[in-house]
């Protein structure tokens, strides 16, 4: 594998001919899944954008945790992430996550690389697993505990060092981030993460968004009206986080009606629910030092209003994940 890399190198990635000799027989590499909606990207060419020294997991139903790859050498490229295509329509647009061994330099001839166990004589897209069992999937989002080993205190602050080494953050916003890490850790123990409602059974609303369309973001006050005593509106929770977003108008990425669950693997029915451009998870609270993943927030459609026009208000970097309801 190419351990040369760089931030902002111009890489191919291999063909799927190429790639499928780097996995085992559950088409993985240090258990990382090469997924069916990653081959339309082989041959292509893209920036290098983070190298990822760690990464938030959730471990179990609103249990996060910061780890790291085993065998590193994984990479973000630009902003690629999951259609869901080959896995029913799931609508996270998570971040791909590829490794070393499945990417060369621009320009660079490849040479045939010492093969691992093939998964079968034919080189089809369809030797890539999707299902680890009936109604289980099987993708990159569900196998992170196990392509990741969990860090010691010492460790995530040598990754934090790793992340700057490599150029993926700079100094300052390295500082920011642990700073305002054990803030919150601090804030949270002295109040509930989540806002927290007086609903036993709660609202449900749809706007019937679409993609493109401007909203606003309701003020706290009118959000925790749709709240139960956990914090959630149907299953999901609201983070207190999100507060500072009330007022401010977005542009709708994406509606959201299944996603995988990453802990459990199973396929989800969400409504009412849409993804906001550029509104993604840092972690902030979760992850000492942040976190590459970037995952969308999901808003339900109560939360928000629609607006008839007008521009829509800068990306804030500081928005939070919101996990549903894994029952």
């Amino acid at each position: 594998m190419n351990t040369s890399f760089r931030v902002g190198d111009l890489v191919e990635v291999l063909s799927l001919d190429q790639i499928l000799g780097t996995l085992d027989d559950h088409g993985t590499l240090d258990g990382l899944p090469f997924m069916p909606e990653m081959v339309e990207h082989c041959g292509r060419q893209f920036r290098l954008t983070t190298l990822v020294q760690k990464s938030c997991v959730e471990s179990a139903a609103w249990f996060f945790e910061v780890r790291a790859f085993r065998g590193g050498h994984v990479w973000i490229l630009e902003d690629l992430r999951c259609s869901g295509s080959d896995h029913d329509g799931c609508a996270r647009k998570c971040v791909l996550f590829w490794k070393s061994a499945w990417l060369k330099k621009a320009g660079e001839v490849s040479f045939p690389r010492q093969q691992r166990q093939m998964l079968a004589p034919d080189s089809s897209s369809r030797r890539l697993k999707t299902l680890k069992e009936p109604g289980r999937y099987f993708c990159q989002c569900t196998e992170l505990v196990r392509a990741t080993f969990p860090l010691s205190k010492s460790q995530k602050l040598l990754k934090c060092l790793s992340d700057v080494r490599s150029g993926a953050v700079g100094v300052l916003e390295m500082l920011w981030m642990i700073i305002r890490y054990v803030w919150w850790r601090i804030v949270l123990k002295f109040v509930p993460r989540h806002l927290v409602g007086s609903l036993t059974r709660t609202p449900a609303s749809t706007l019937a968004l679409k993609p493109g369309e401007l909203v606003e973001v309701k003020h706290p006050q009118e959000i925790v009206k749709t709240l139960d005593r956990k914090g959630c509106n149907r299953g999901l929770r609201y983070d207190r986080t999100l507060n500072k977003f009330g007022g401010k108008r977005y542009a709708v990425s994406s509606r959201i009606d299944r996603m995988i669950s990453e802990p459990t693997g199973r396929m989800l029915t969400v409504e009412g629910t849409v993804l906001l451009e550029g509104a993604m998870c840092p972690c902030y609270s979760a992850a000492f030092g942040g976190c590459p993943r970037r995952d969308f927030v999901y808003w339900r459609e109560i939360w928000l209003k629609r607006m008839g026009g007008g521009h829509v208000s800068p990306v804030d970097p500081e928005t939070i994940h919101c996990s549903v309801d894994q029952k």
